[in-house]
């Protein structure tokens, strides 16, 4: 099942795992935090 983590571009994921929320934001891991440095 889906993880929620967007690695699906946004036209296949809804197909695959809709009501994806970070899937709409982008593709890649969305709860990551970005390091500063």
């Amino acid at each position: 099942g889906c993880i929620g983590c967007g690695c699906l571009s946004r036209s296949d994921c809804p197909l695959r795992n809709p009501g994806d929320r970070l899937g709409e934001e982008g593709t890649g891991a969305r709860l990551l935090e970005d390091e500063q440095n």
